[in-house]
């Protein structure tokens, strides 16, 4: 503490006394005329401490202060009468008992004749004792930052091949005075794939080399611990080299950037184009597809741009303030459909947007956007209605009745054909949706019903002929076949 403070100027303190708001009973002078053995031969005292008091006249000073400070006292003192100087002055600690503060003089010793020296004590305990306060505030705060971000420091003589630490990183070392490492033990714990490199790594300390930070894991019972080792200082010391510096439990960090990297590869290997946008337009995360999709130069880092800027086709500048007013106005989602043109193939293409508003912990927007390519899609749901309209032309339009029921809903009809309404002599709103006993009478509904549940009861079908009163009056003979099909819904 003495050697800390002693590099403080010492017109500061002058000034602290000379000050005349502050207190004098704390900052005055005391003077003593001593002869040059030491002894107290006339005192004039403004205050009195621990140690000064006017009983001291005719004692030896030295003796009145405690060994902490009596021996570096005497030495100042023995400079007087042996340099040609006559004058020194110097900072003095007079520790305290246990649970007691040190008291602290600034004491000016000058030769005041052959035989007696003037010594002058300022009491600057309430200063130095506040400065220590302060000091000792600052270093619990330090400490505390050191515990929050799991940080220790180390240091390693080169020659010994010795390393200590202490701190809050690993584990196997607690806060507090430096412990010695047991090399073999800690290379133990370490991970396999990482001690060849650690210990290439001490090589290069040992050959005074200086070293990047450097990484590990290390193996505990009650989980992994990744360690980054960071040099700070390296000087000679006895034939090797002193090497000091920190080192940080960078667990959490590490464990989130591998997470972080998982799922970007999760989303770089999607088919769909995933991106984000800060509000202004810039282009805050785009996965792979994204990019191939909309940017033709793939080692432009594109980052940052603005998203308008990228490819026109995607969304321009008035669309963009559309597109984040529309999400406003929906209550932060907005899904949509788009035609736009890659501008890495240059091919028109159809996307599925998904977008969605999204706040972060910093209060800051970000629209998220989930793009599905359809063109495949829309191109099969093309082909699918073209055959669906060429087989409906041709069940339409063929000499044969075809028609569907519904067994789970009272035997409806679901579907007729042409010639199947012809037969029926009946419009489509006459038949769809209806059953036998709303088109024809109840005898004659009775009888298909009946039909209907042997049919549905034996798994079989039926086969026969009958005939009807044809358009003209004279009647006309048909064949009817009915089959029962199970499907997700029963259907005759």
């Amino acid at each position: 503490m003495v050697a800390r403070l002693k590099r403080l100027s010492m017109e500061t303190f002058r000034f602290e006394i000379q000050c005349p708001s502050r207190d004098r009973g704390l900052c005055s002078g005391n003077l003593l005329l001593v002869d040059r053995g030491g002894m107290c031969v006339h005192a004039q005292l403004q205050t009195e401490d621990r140690y000064l008091s006017n009983r001291m006249v005719g004692e030896n000073i030295f003796d009145l202060f405690p060994a902490s400070a009596s021996g570096s006292l005497r030495a100042g003192f023995s400079t007087l009468w042996s340099g040609r100087k006559g004058f020194c002055e110097d900072l003095y600690e007079c520790a305290g008992e246990t649970g007691e503060l040190s008291v602290y003089y600034v004491i000016s010793m000058s030769r005041y004749d052959d035989f007696h020296a003037m010594i002058r004590l300022r009491n600057i305990s309430y200063y130095i004792n506040k400065h220590e306060r302060l000091l000792r505030q600052e270093e619990q705060k330090v400490e505390d930052l050191k515990r929050l971000a799991g940080i220790g420091v180390w240091k390693y003589d080169s020659k010994k091949q010795r390393l200590e630490s202490k701190g809050y990183a690993d584990p196997m070392f607690q806060p507090g005075e430096y412990r010695e490492m047991d090399m073999a033990e800690y290379f133990s714990r370490m991970s396999v794939t990482d001690v060849e490199k650690v210990k290439e790594y001490i090589r290069g300390l040992d050959a005074g080399r200086r070293q990047e930070s450097i990484q590990y894991m290390m193996h505990y019972q009650y989980g992994d611990v990744v360690l980054r080792v960071e040099p700070i200082s390296c000087r000679p010391s006895d034939g090797g080299y002193l090497w000091e510096g920190y080192v940080q439990n960078v667990t959490d960090l590490i464990t989130g950037q591998t997470r972080i990297e998982m799922l970007r590869q999760a989303i770089d290997s999607v088919s769909e184009d995933v991106f984000a946008v800060e509000s202004d337009g810039s282009l805050a995360f785009a996965n792979k597809t994204f990019l191939e999709h909309n940017v033709s130069d793939r080692s432009r880092d594109v980052i940052g741009e603005k998203v308008f800027d990228l490819n026109k086709t995607l969304v321009d500048k008035t669309q963009w303030g559309d597109w984040l007013r529309s999400l406003r106005e929906n209550g932060g989602s907005w899904n949509f459909t788009q035609d736009r043109v890659s501008d890495g193939q240059g091919e028109a293409m159809t996307f599925e947007n998904y977008s969605y508003l999204i706040e972060n912990q910093l209060h800051q927007e970000l629209i998220w956007v989930f793009a599905r390519d359809i063109s495949e899609r829309l191109k099969r749901e093309d082909e699918i209605n073209s055959l669906q309209y060429l087989t409906n032309s041709i069940i339409n339009n063929i000499p044969v009745g075809l028609y569907v029921k519904d067994v789970a809903d009272d035997f409806k009809y679901l579907f007729c054909n042409r010639s199947a309404f012809d037969f029926l002599r009946s419009g489509r709103e006459d038949v769809i949706g209806k059953n036998d006993f709303e088109i024809f009478g109840r005898s004659k509904a009775e009888a298909i019903r009946n039909e209907d549940l042997q049919l549905v009861s034996d798994r079989t079908k039926i086969e026969r002929t009958g005939q009807v009163g044809g358009a003209s009056g004279s009647p006309v003979t048909y064949e009817e076949v009915r089959i029962y099909q199970r499907r997700k819904t029963a259907r005759l």
